[in-house]
């Protein structure tokens, strides 16, 4: 998924999460209303800025770690587990969480503390990490053969020295190339800890709130579409205002994009998107 349940806290407190959603559940019958509502929204949430920005990037998943996996620019992770439990008997591959910190078992464990490297690995800090892209072009800089830089989170590497000078873009492929994915240095076979891995969130902030807020506003909706809070329906009217806006243009947003001209009105056809869940 592209939220976790933290997430969610920022704007409604955990115990009264747990208490809509289950009113919401117990409504619709489905335990899992939470992930059906994010997965609509997220398409929702494109309908209004699929013509400028590259939503698959925008939307890419939260993976589960796996020292077997490559890792690319973007991608990221979140490093989470249940609490430790001195009582549980663990096998090797299981995880826990103790004091902010994922461990994974290495030896089958029943009683043994997750600080006993004995049994546990640590992994890293609780919580998102991600493999960041390249800083961003800057046409003051001078650029040697090998540096990388991103434009509108397409990767640029240089080529050659030869004739070159400051403010070369990157698009001029005498001095620069793309990296396609493919070629990307890829991060395998180390643990979140080390420095490959940045830690903190690189979704975007803005996606995130818009999303949480057309998810709160459609469990409500399952409780009792003729009586939803005020604070959800105004936030509610809020996002969508705002996406209405990033959709003509009045907008913009940091995001991976497909280099659309600045202020450029893109319209998706003559109908508003609308919102297929309820």
């Amino acid at each position: 998924m592209f939220l976790r349940t933290k997430d969610y806290y920022k704007q409604i407190a955990s115990d009264n999460l747990d208490q809509v959603l289950k009113q919401a559940r117990s409504i619709s019958g489905d335990t899992e209303v939470l992930a059906i509502s994010e997965l609509s929204n997220i398409e929702y949430i494109k309908n209004f800025i699929s013509g400028r920005y590259r939503v698959n990037d925008i939307f890419d998943n939260l993976k589960t770690f796996s020292i077997l996996t490559n890792y690319y620019y973007g991608d990221r992770i979140n490093l989470t587990a249940d609490d430790f439990n001195a009582l549980t008997a663990y096998i090797v591959g299981d995880r826990v969480a103790s004091n902010g910190i994922v461990y994974e078992c290495i030896l089958n464990s029943t009683g043994n503390l997750p600080t006993d490297a004995t049994y546990w690995d640590v992994l890293g800090l609780d919580g998102i990490y991600y493999i960041a892209y390249p800083d961003k072009f800057d046409d003051r800089v001078f650029y040697n053969v090998g540096d990388r830089v991103n434009v509108d989170y397409v990767v640029y590497e240089r080529i050659t020295n030869s004739g070159y000078i400051e403010g070369k873009v990157p698009t001029d492929t005498n001095y620069w190339q793309v990296i396609t994915k493919a070629n990307y240095t890829a991060v395998n076979g180390v643990l979140p800890s080390n420095v490959a891995w940045m830690y903190g969130d690189n979704r975007n902030l803005t996606i995130v709130t818009l999303l949480i807020d057309f998810c709160l506003y459609d469990i409500h909706s399952i409780i009792n579409p003729r009586n939803i809070p005020e604070l959800r329906q105004q936030r509610y009217n809020n996002s969508i205002a705002f996406l209405q806006g990033v959709n003509k243009g009045d907008y913009n947003m940091d995001l991976p994009s497909y280099g659309a001209q600045k202020g450029y009105q893109l319209r998706l056809g003559s109908n508003e998107p609308f919102n297929n869940i309820y």
